[in-house]
C-alpha cells in the first residue's frame, strides 16, 4: 500500500489531499468500495477523470473532506481540484512513482 498527503494554500483557500494506493485483495480496496456505497457528511465521492467518461489508471476516488456549503467551492472541488488531483496521478505514473502493477487499475 502507498499512502501520501499534501497541502495548498491558507484560510478558505486551502487545499488538502490525502491518497492511499493498494490492490483490488487490499484494505485499500474495501475502504475505496466503502466510500462509493457511504457518503459522509462532507459530500459524495466521485470517481477522478483525465476528461468526461474517462478515469485516471490506477483508478482513484475524490473524497471530499470539507462539506461543500456554496457553488463556489463546488466548482472549485469539481473543477480545478478535482483535474489537479487527476494531474498528479497522471504524472505519479508517467514517472514511475506509481508501481507499474497499479498503471492499469484496479485501484
Amino acid at each position: 500500500m502507498l499512502v501520501g498527503s499534501g497541502s495548498e494554500g491558507s484560510g478558505s483557500s486551502i487545499a488538502l489531499v490525502d491518497v492511499a494506493l493498494g490492490d483490488d485483495k487490499s484494505t485499500v480496496a474495501q475502504a475505496w468500495l466503502n466510500g462509493f456505497a457511504s457518503p459522509g457528511g462532507s459530500g459524495a465521492p466521485f470517481l477522478i477523470t483525465v476528461s468526461p467518461g474517462v478515469p485516471v489508471k490506477p483508478f482513484a476516488l475524490f473524497v471530499p473532506k470539507v462539506r461543500i456549503g456554496t457553488r463556489d467551492h463546488f466548482e472549485a472541488t469539481h473543477g480545478p481540484a478535482h483535474a489537479g488531483v487527476a494531474l498528479g496521478i497522471l504524472d505519479a505514473v508517467r514517472t514511475g512513482v506509481v508501481p507499474s502493477m497499479w498503471q492499469s487499475g484496479p485501484f
